[in-house]
């Protein structure tokens, strides 16, 4: 397939969007460390706890399918959590095998805690920034999850 000039760039763009994904993902994860966003083990918790607090309970392949990762990392890193006391498992009405996993008030406490140090840190940086900028780069950044995930469950 030929590609004209603009449909090149526009190739080229969404390459360096995806380098700059990764790196981006990197140094979050760098910075989280600084906010107490790791488990005792080590693991990193803020996106487990994050998606029980906006979801409320879900069971450990819903929070896979949410997060794009597999379930066992999932189980590994909720199995972890349930040693710390930060999340509970609890009996799923709708399954019979699949508990559903909720925060427990240490978990919630946790997440606040982690949450006003991603607030304090981050805050000041966000200030580097303005709204429209913001809008535009998280429509991309949905539009191209959207557009990938799309792109994945038709080509299976």
């Amino acid at each position: 397939m030929s590609m004209n000039r603009k449909e090149s760039e526009l190739l080229e763009k969404m390459f360096a969007i995806s380098q700059y994904i990764f790196t981006l993902n990197n140094l979050l994860q760098e910075s989280g460390k600084t906010v107490g966003a790791l488990s005792k083990s080590g693991k990193k918790i803020w996106g487990l706890l994050h998606i029980l607090h906006v979801n409320g309970m879900l069971t450990v392949p819903q929070v896979a399918r949410k997060r794009a990762v597999s379930r066992q990392f999932i189980q590994r890193l909720a199995n972890d959590l349930e040693e710390e006391g930060l999340v509970e498992f609890i009996d799923n009405p709708g399954h019979k095998r699949s508990k559903l996993m909720r925060m427990t008030p240490a978990g919630l406490k946790k997440y606040q805690e982690i949450l006003a140090e991603i607030e304090k840190t981050f805050g000041e940086l966000a200030m580097q920034f303005n709204l429209e900028d913001a809008d535009t780069a998280l429509n991309v950044l949905e539009e191209m999850s959207r557009a990938i995930a799309g792109h994945l469950e038709t080509s299976k």
